[in-house]
């Protein structure tokens, strides 16, 4: 069973992406300011589902398997990123762009969060895949996290907790630094916040007293879409808010999980956000470093970014999706299945993959 609305929101954040990219080559630079982009909905969102798919596995098997877990998040994240970083190492040598070999192995060990430093002092058209990275790194250690917090109740504590220390270590790295213009903001522990406020909309949901607020009619009203969203742009318009957009964010799902029909699930919305991934790939190239290029101009970038990531869905993600669902389950240690909160879906975990992150 695959969560209705998670597409939609995935749409809303590429759209915003894609608003800030091409707003800033097609407009006039500086007009769209950075804090439009949506890569932390994407975050955000990533954190609900995967730990949505672990908690739901635990619940139906008994035990998490962290050897599907990361041979189904491989075989996810690495066929769409493999041919643009492919193109880019051929572009390069034909000239076109100059993209550094060692940026490219950076994307591949996904620490491109890390080098070059200071901040996107690298290849342009690889400066995007710091999420992934971020992703990756935050991936690593969350399932295991979850495998040694074995009460449901004891990892939200200690994600919450995590949550609340976030601020106070950003103040410390800033003034250990010398002030924020010292400090790479991409880091991981200075990023992984927003993944974390997923995580925790997840386990909340786990919880049936917790679920029973989530549900309230004031968090699930027909106009509450709407409030969401012009909260959402009116917070990353002012800036200065970005944990701000994370609770938002994660009230946003909750609301979508909750909901078959409405705008989020509309056909054209729903594909965008099938694409979201391979389009988040490709888009950098035509709409941010490209710019020089015929191709990389307004309305060609647009056309062309929709283009090759739609055909990086059909035809590299969605047969490495019918590979993933035939990964087998690796069963740990057995233990008591749960029971979920009432109404609650209970989708297979590579179904859910595949609808999602």
């Amino acid at each position: 069973m695959r969560l209705p609305g998670l597409f939609g929101i995935r749409a809303i954040s590429i759209a915003l992406v894609l608003l800030y990219h091409v707003g800033a080559t097609a407009l006039a630079p500086g007009l769209i300011e950075h804090r439009m982009r949506g890569v932390n909905i994407f975050f955000v969102l990533s954190g609900f589902l995967i730990t949505y798919i672990l908690c739901r596995e635990e619940d139906k098997r008994g035990s998490i398997s962290l050897k599907a877990f990361y041979l189904k998040r491989a075989l996810r994240i690495i066929p769409p990123l493999l041919p643009y970083l492919a193109a880019l190492m051929i572009l390069t040598g034909l000239g076109i762009v100059a993209v550094k070999f060692s940026d490219i192995m950076y994307c591949l060990l996904f620490v491109r969060n890390v080098f070059p430093v200071p901040n996107f002092s690298g290849s342009a058209q690889t400066d995007h895949l710091w999420t992934l990275a971020v992703e990756e790194q935050f991936y690593l250690l969350w399932p295991l996290l979850l495998i040694l917090l074995r009460t449901n109740r004891a990892r939200l504590k200690f994600a919450i907790a995590l949550l609340l220390f976030s601020p106070i270590w950003h103040i410390i790295c800033f003034r250990m630094a010398g002030g924020p213009q010292y400090v790479n903001h991409v880091r991981f522990d200075l990023t992984y916040d927003a993944i974390l406020m997923g995580c925790c909309l997840a386990l909340m949901r786990q919880e049936p007293r917790l679920l029973a607020y989530l549900r309230n009619p004031w968090l699930q009203g027909r106009w509450f879409p709407a409030a969401a969203l012009a909260g959402l742009v009116a917070v990353l318009y002012v800036g200065r808010l970005e944990r701000v957009t994370y609770v938002i964010t994660a009230l946003f799902i909750n609301y979508a999980v909750e909901h078959e029909g409405g705008l989020l699930n509309y056909k054209p919305v729903m594909w965008l956000g099938k694409i979201s991934y391979s389009l988040y790939i490709w888009q950098q190239l035509f709409c941010w470093g490209f710019s020089n290029h015929w191709l990389g101009r307004f309305p060609q970038n647009l056309i062309a970014s929709l283009a090759v990531g739609y055909l990086s869905f059909l035809f590299i993600e969605q047969p490495f999706t019918r590979l993933r669902q035939r990964v087998r389950f690796t069963p740990a240690a057995a233990g008591p299945a749960k029971q979920f909160p009432a109404g609650e879906p209970v989708p297979d975990a590579a179904s859910a993959l595949a609808s999602g992150d």
